[in-house]
């Protein structure tokens, strides 16, 4: 929650936010300054990192944010529930998908081709398929449908048809890739490598270890993500099933 100050007031993160000075940054977190606290027009540190494009800034921030999150107690890290737990949720409408699910098992991968080698994939995938999943190259924002997808189903590894995602966990981030919130359990791994990013790592396919994308610590700068991660997948390595 953010706090304000009277009129005329600026926190002094924000202020030095705005001389752009990133040791005064880290000194005053690491001294304990309120990420959260703003000025009196509503803005936060954080919105003034962004709107000024200071990378670096914008990172240690949501570092920032996210470890005061989690402390209190509120949704942090990644998130991830098994198809029972989400046949009790009251909100989720497609049961009949969910049930299906079940019978065909919560993961549904063909574990054989963990074991594949590139040249193998490469005869399986489509081209597109095998830079996203193989490969590791990003897909170009819109470039593929499932972005927009809204109907109800399942969202599986386009390279072994894992069950990875569910459209009750997607939402419109408006990026351009496939959003979600959550992960069926079993279905994904986070690496626990580094990315190169900090707020991100690498998410892989736990049936195949195909890259599938990255799951960020940035999901509350997102009004419809309701916890403080947000998955981003590449739309060619998984396929739809409703």
């Amino acid at each position: 929650t953010k706090s304000r100050l009277p009129p005329g007031e600026l926190p002094e993160l924000i202020m030095a936010v705005r001389a752009r000075d990133e040791g005064l940054v880290q000194r005053l977190m690491d001294a304990g300054a309120d990420v959260d606290e703003a000025a009196p027009d509503g803005t936060t540190a954080l919105d003034e990192a962004m709107r000024l494009g200071l990378r670096e800034v914008v990172q240690q921030l949501v570092i920032a944010q996210s470890r005061v999150r989690a402390a209190s107690g509120m949704p942090a890290g990644t998130k991830v529930v098994d198809v029972s737990q989400m046949a009790r949720k009251n909100n989720v409408r497609s049961d009949d998908v969910l049930e299906r699910l079940q019978r065909r098992g919560a993961g549904g991968g063909d574990r054989r081709r963990k074991f594949l080698l590139d040249d193998e994939w490469s005869k399986i995938l489509t081209p597109r398929q095998f830079l996203a999943l193989r490969m590791r190259e990003e897909e170009t924002p819109f470039s593929n449908d499932l972005h927009s997808e809204e109907a109800d189903g399942v969202y599986r590894c386009a390279a072994c048809e894992q069950a990875t995602f569910h459209s009750a966990f997607k939402f419109d981030a408006g990026t351009g890739w496939p959003s979600f919130f959550n992960a069926l359990a079993d279905g994904i791994i986070v690496s626990t490598e580094d990315s190169g990013i900090k707020v991100r790592r690498e998410v892989l396919c736990a049936c195949c270890r195909s890259h599938l994308g990255y799951v960020w610590a940035d999901g509350f700068l997102f009004d419809e993500c309701p916890v403080d991660s947000r998955f981003s997948i590449n739309g060619e390595g998984l396929f739809f099933e409703p």
